[in-house]
């Protein structure tokens, strides 16, 4: 391979690797900072419906499942950011393991990349922490829906029955 080649695939790699970054960060960084406002912002809400109820809350166990369900999607994005990194990290090495060689496979660095043992298996690990993060934060938001719901029917008929229970202080004070 001559000098003029090698310069030019030298070149090549070093854009793809900052267009991969770069594509990389804003597509993650986008979605992480939506599924943590979701996540946070339902906890909050519910303490502050929790507030609200104050000492009626009924069907407790809906609030259980859609906090451990939002704690599901906080925890597997944050392992979804190791994971991407990791790839990140093999792929950025074997495109220098290319340069150091030659480029071997004459510039085509997708085909070192996809045929790699370890990206082939962080690749699985990503899919896993996203299928998670992205089926576990419907249910929370779901479960949080049916708490709140049957907690303010409830809300209503304990109010409706203090409404219309008789006053029976003034009748015992005359």
């Amino acid at each position: 391979m001559d000098k003029e080649r090698k310069d030019h695939l030298i070149q090549v790699s070093d854009i793809n690797q900052e267009r991969q970054t770069e594509l990389g960060n804003t597509a993650y960084r986008s979605m992480n900072n939506i599924i943590f406002v979701l996540s946070t912002g339902s906890f909050v809400l519910t303490i502050s419906l929790i507030g609200y109820l104050k000492n009626y809350i009924t069907h407790s166990y809906f609030l259980l499942i859609s906090w451990c369900f939002l704690f599901l999607p906080i925890t597997f994005n944050f392992l979804a950011h190791f994971v991407t990194a990791k790839i990140a990290e093999r792929s950025f090495q074997l495109v220098n393991e290319e340069r150091a060689h030659g480029f071997p496979y004459d510039g085509d660095f997708n085909k070192k990349i996809d045929t790699d043992d370890k990206i082939k298996k962080y690749r699985f690990r990503a899919k896993i922490t996203t299928y998670v993060v992205l089926t576990s934060l419907p249910f929370a938001i779901i479960t949080l829906i049916i708490f709140s719901w049957l907690n303010l029917i409830s809300q209503n008929k304990i109010n409706e029955l203090n409404q219309n229970k008789p006053n029976t202080e003034n009748i015992t004070n005359r």
